[in-house]
């Protein structure tokens, strides 16, 4: 998607934001009908903190913690950013339990 995504803005913000947007919603409404608290399982991207650009200041060795920044150099990346910090609002107000 990566490449693919930065080649089309279209697809990325489709498959990438609106899909977890989507997901997130669909979570939501199943926690508002059920006394469930879903796991919400996020596979996100190095691109989120720059990996993988020719201007990285995150190199290969470097430890990632959850206290790194994200800055991304690409729209995957931001889009991929956006999907991190919308799983964390929704876990923080309790819609589910966001990883």
């Amino acid at each position: 998607m990566s490449g693919a995504g930065e080649a089309d803005f279209d697809l990325a913000m489709n498959v990438n934001l609106k899909g977890m947007m989507n997901m997130l919603e669909a979570t939501r409404q199943f926690r508002s009908k059920s006394k469930v608290i879903p796991t919400f399982v996020y596979a996100s991207a190095g691109a989120t903190i720059g990996s993988g650009c020719d201007t990285d200041w995150i190199q290969s060795g470097d430890v990632i913690s959850d206290s790194t920044r994200a800055a991304p150099h690409t729209t995957y990346g931001m889009t991929k950013a956006c999907g991190e910090l919308l799983l964390s609002d929704y876990s923080r107000r309790g819609f589910l339990d966001g990883r």
